[in-house]
């Protein structure tokens, strides 16, 4: 169903409707689950797939466990001995109610399986729980010594699901992004990639939104520690298209580092980029080859002024991946 606010105000201040476009599921018993995600196909199609299944989907044998680990991008798998389960299922649980719209959470049976039944179970161990990130192929585990701590389930869902590139979705997010840099960019550089659509068809920013995410995934992922990757999507928030980042006026998508301890901006074209468009994309090798020109001293700041041609810097030769470990 979908429905105009602006000619139905009275359902939508009924329905607590406070920004827009506002994305929910209702089940026939009465439960309300809000989207979050990208206004996207394929995160909706996970978060409806999420909604179809319990809060935890339970899990008895080997199979189902293999299963449930490749059904979402962040998964989430306890066990708990038989004397523990009763205290640590209740938090756990409480966990998956409040965020299983954006992750999923699965629960291992501890009770002891019929003969008869033809899966290999799972062998009771002692208390723990696990959240595999599939995005950059990382497991966390918490273990029984570490579940009773304060804030060690919250900490825990921090620490899985920090994404090696970061697209903040809708305002909110996006003002949040300086706290975020706060934590996750103990160097103060944030390596922001600006895009926009610009032409007719819809699919092409998410297109080059894909392919710069597995290009630069593996360097993002290298410099977690250190360096925060975002996507700034001037579709999703208007005013912040390419030229926020220092970049020229006819660029459709470019790279921009951001010095958050100085203030300062670093704009970078790619040597493929022309006539606002990138041949090719920006490449890992590139980006880390700017990042440890800028760490150097060899690169100046933007200074406000529009950047003229192709770009006013040295570009890179050769492959320079693995250079300024430093970082």
């Amino acid at each position: 169903m979908n429905i105009d606010c602006s000619g139905s105000l009275s359902t939508c201040l009924e329905l607590d409707v406070k920004a827009f476009p506002a994305i929910r599921l209702y089940h026939l018993d009465g439960r309300i689950i809000r989207y979050r995600g990208p206004r996207k196909s394929k995160p909706f199609l996970a978060f409806l797939q999420r909604a179809t299944r319990p809060v935890l989907s339970p899990l008895a044998t080997t199979k189902q466990v293999a299963s449930f680990l490749l059904s979402d991008e962040i998964v989430f798998i306890a066990e708990f001995s038989p004397s523990e389960e009763p205290l640590y299922e209740v938090h756990y649980r409480q966990l998956a109610e409040r965020y299983y719209d954006r992750y999923s959470f699965g629960l291992i049976l501890s009770s002891t399986p019929s003969k008869q039944q033809s899966q290999p179970t799972v062998k009771q161990a002692t208390s723990k729980i696990k959240c595999h990130n599939a995005q950059t192929n990382d497991s966390f585990t918490l273990t029984s010594a570490e579940l009773p701590l304060p804030n060690a389930l919250q900490e825990l869902l921090t620490q899985c699901t920090v994404p090696l590139i970061y697209e903040p979705i809708g305002r909110k997010q996006l003002a949040d992004l300086a706290t975020f840099s706060a934590t996750n960019a103990k160097s103060g550089l944030i390596v922001h990639y600006f895009v926009t659509n610009g032409s007719p068809s819809t699919e092409d920013s998410e297109d080059t939104k894909e392919l710069y995410k597995k290009e630069i995934g593996p360097l993002a992922k290298k410099y977690s520690q250190e360096i925060l990757f975002t996507i700034i999507d001037g579709d999703e928030h208007p005013g912040m298209g390419p030229t926020v980042g220092g970049l020229p006026s006819n660029v459709r998508s470019g790279v921009s580092v951001e010095n958050t301890l100085s203030g300062e901006l670093f704009p970078y074209l790619s040597k493929h980029q022309g006539n606002g468009e990138l041949k090719g994309g920006i490449t890992a090798g590139e980006i880390e080859w700017f990042l440890g020109e800028i760490v150097e001293g060899r690169v100046q700041p933007w200074n406000g002024l529009e950047l003229g041609g192709d770009t006013n810097r040295q570009k890179p030769k050769g492959d320079h991946t693995g250079r300024h470990d430093e970082l």
